[in-house]
């Protein structure tokens, strides 16, 4: 029999088993009390039994662990839940391993069978591994006790014996030796014990207090507005219906929050975080969080800005989705506390003992936290007061992780902050070397591109070159298709890779331009198929992938380089000339018919104090490419109007739950917005696009809104005022 089945058996062996005798379990029979469980009994690995309990089931102990024992398996490697049988009754058994102190063993529990209790116990595990290691260790610290106290007991009785017997040498050992137990070191080794038990306890009731208030609060919601639903209460009114179960989503997601917080934290702290070091453009993160919380400032009428005084470096070495989620953590902080005034985010080069490195200030003008309270935010749980989590709800997690992801990009996170007036707090992270690094000008202050100090590049022509371009998207194909005809070139497209390949075969061309995400036959599977019949020709991929890892994928299918979109047709013309050898006709005469774009400039409102003249929240999106020509007015839309359509369609998508099909739709606008003059839509798509593949709802329910606000005020040129 397995050690599992020696556990469960123990549970009746009266002699040697006290049932739970701390009240331990009481505390786990609490935390799962909706659950309803039957049974619940703590082991360690060798089989064990350390405490059990009987939760009222009318079945009987012998029975209910008996059966248990027939489905259970040895000491689990992860949390298990699996249904067995009672007196012809369905029933769910829980095994959760967990280790305190050096001891391993697991959690276990019978509960009657309901919808969602397995799904409910799964996601609870963390929590309750918590908690079973507190009254793993209370175990330990009361046998160790009663070990104590035993012995004590045992060298009375033989001192009273050995007195009986009027031998004096003895009794004068027995006296030496309670003296010796008596001793200091024992009295160390005690208070040691009590100050364990109590930090232990004082612990575990933080713990539970907070777990009881966050996830008593959703589930409150959950319930309620269930209930609500079950007796009818939206009166057959669909809206309401649609805002009752949209607060119980909500609900079920902040719970799920809670415990990927708890899951990120614990990774954390046993150190098997994984931190990346690649080159990754600081702009572009910082851009894209303002991007992403842009929506959340302007419900609340907030200005929100980014800067860079000492400039911009190109790149750096880093992991750039630590450092997004680093940043965003603070800047959806800062939002989140702010009622009125704005958040600045601002980024400093600095140099610490001959090592540069990035500072980023989030600066707001919200509520402030107090001084004596300053240090206690950066612990889990904790918050500025118990009136912050009742306000602005959360769980005090963020912080604590944001300063280890900091510690880990080699910097660290500290705050400053006047109460009632804001807060700054500053994170700063090594940036490698950056001895070669070139330093752009100061960014645009929500985000936009930024321009480099180095004179702008003379226009390319490529007069004569014959370009195939295989892309199953229609814009992008239009797109790129006039801005190489507008350079001279002559162009010839292909829907998708099957037929892409036909005419690679059959027609004489300088270069291929490759999407890489297509029907039929996708963009890697014909750039390998044309290099096995020989094609020497250059490939370029597109793809809207922008990870190290894709590039070399594009590159092991047999392409000679890479374009990530929305595709910058300055750098694409600029690829093709490189690729075939090509020497760029400058034609300054020219540069006023150049297909870049203009840097599109869309600003918040100003800070107070702020001179510069403001944009306001509704004003037009217009193209980048509609000035440049009439064609590229058309494409733009056209564009629109399938975004249009595209936007219906990631609505039903999301609503039915699909995500596949909502990260499908993210990546066409994401590869296609910005070719076709809309660089806006570019980072929301690619944050709903990742939120998707992720399954989180409530993020792509946000990356929708901020989506739909910039289409509406999108427009394929200026329109007359």
């Amino acid at each position: 029999m397995d050690d599992s089945l020696n556990t469960i058996d123990s549970l009746f062996d009266v002699d040697s088993v006290e049932i739970d005798p701390t009240g331990s379990l009481a505390i786990v029979a609490a935390m799962l009390r909706d659950a309803d469980p039957k049974l619940l009994f703590l082991a360690d690995e060798k089989g064990k039994t350390l405490a059990a309990d009987n939760m009222g089931s009318s079945v009987s102990l012998e029975t209910a662990v008996a059966l248990a024992a027939e489905q259970a398996d040895a000491l689990p490697a992860e949390p298990r839940v699996f249904e067995t049988s009672i007196a012809s009754a369905p029933y769910l058994a829980m095994q959760i391993p967990l280790e305190a102190d050096g001891t391993r063993g697991f959690l276990g529990g019978l509960f009657l069978v309901s919808d969602d209790l397995k799904q409910r116990l799964i996601e609870a595990a963390p929590a309750l591994v918590a908690c079973a290691k507190l009254t793993m260790s209370t175990i330990a610290s009361c046998r160790d006790a009663k070990i104590s106290k035993t012995e004590v007991r045992h060298l009375s009785a033989q001192q009273r014996t050995l007195k009986s017997s009027h031998t004096e040498a003895i009794a004068r050992a027995i006296e030496e030796q309670e003296s010796r137990l008596r001793g200091d070191q024992q009295r160390i080794e005690m208070e040691k014990a009590c100050a364990v038990t109590e930090e232990a306890n004082r612990a575990k009731s933080e713990f539970l207090a907070n777990m009881s208030h966050e996830i008593r609060t959703p589930l409150n919601a959950v319930l309620g507005f269930t209930e609500l639903l079950r007796k009818g209460a939206d009166g057959g009114d669909d809206a309401v219906r649609q805002e009752y179960l949209k607060t119980i989503h909500q609900s079920g997601m902040h719970l799920l929050d809670l415990i990927n917080d708890i899951l990120d934290l614990s990774k954390i702290e046993a150190g098997q975080m994984t931190i990346e070091k690649i080159s990754c453009d600081p702009h572009e993160i910082v851009a894209g969080i303002v991007s992403l919380q842009r929506g959340k400032a302007e419900e609340k009428r907030l200005t929100l800005r980014c800067e860079w005084p000492d400039g911009v470096p190109a790149s750096i070495i880093s992991d750039p989705v630590r450092l997004k989620q680093l940043l965003l953590n603070l800047t959806g902080n800062a939002v989140k506390f702010t009622e009125s005034g704005g958040v600045r985010i601002v980024t400093r080069l600095i140099s610490t003992e001959g090592l540069s490195q990035l500072a980023f200030d989030v600066i707001d003008t919200g509520v402030g936290i107090p001084p004596d309270r300053i240090e206690n935010i950066f612990d889990a749980f904790v918050q500025a007061d118990n009136s912050v989590t009742r306000e602005f709800g959360g769980t005090g997690l963020g912080l604590p992780i944001s300063r280890q992801i900091a510690r880990s990009l080699g910097g660290d996170l500290i705050a400053q902050s006047e109460f009632g007036k804001g807060s700054t707090f500053t994170a700063t992270i090594d940036t490698g070397p950056m001895n070669n690094v070139k330093i752009l000008e100061h960014a645009i202050a929500d985000g936009g591109p930024s321009v480099s100090k180095e004179s702008a590049p003379e226009a390319i022509r490529l007069p004569g070159v014959k370009v195939l371009l295989v892309e199953d998207g229609e814009t992008n194909r239009k797109v790129i298709a006039v801005a190489l005809d507008m350079a001279g070139a002559e162009v010839a497209t292909a829907e998708n890779g099957e037929i892409g390949v036909a005419k690679a075969l059959d027609g004489a061309f300088d270069l291929i331009l490759m999407d890489m995400q297509m029907p039929v036959l996708d963009g890697y599977q014909a750039a390998r198929k044309l290099r096995g019949l020989g094609l020497d020709l250059p490939i370029i991929a597109l793809t809207a992938h922008a990870m190290s890892t894709d590039e070399q994928k594009c590159l092991d299918a047999g392409c000679s380089g890479y374009i990530t979109k929305p595709i910058n047709l300055d750098r694409l013309l600029l690829t093709i000339s490189e690729a075939i050898g090509h020497t760029a006709v400058a034609a300054a005469a020219e540069h006023d018919q150049s297909v870049s774009p203009p840097v599109q400039t869309t600003e918040p409102p100003p800070a107070p104090g702020d001179k510069r003249p403001s944009v306001e929240a509704n004003e037009r999106i217009v193209s980048t490419l509609a000035s440049i020509s009439p064609v590229f007015a058309k494409i733009a839309k056209k564009f629109i109007k399938r975004l249009n359509e595209q936007l219906d369609l990631m609505r039903n998508a999301a609503a039915d739950g699909d995500h596949g099909s909502v990260a499908k739709l993210a990546h066409w606008l994401k590869g296609s917005g910005g070719t076709a003059g809309f660089d806006v839509f570019t980072e929301p798509a690619k944050a709903l696009e990742d939120a998707a593949k992720q399954g989180q709802s409530d993020r792509i329910d946000e990356c929708m809104a901020e989506i739909e606000r910039l289409v509406k005020r999108a427009a394929p040129a200026e329109e007359p005022r």
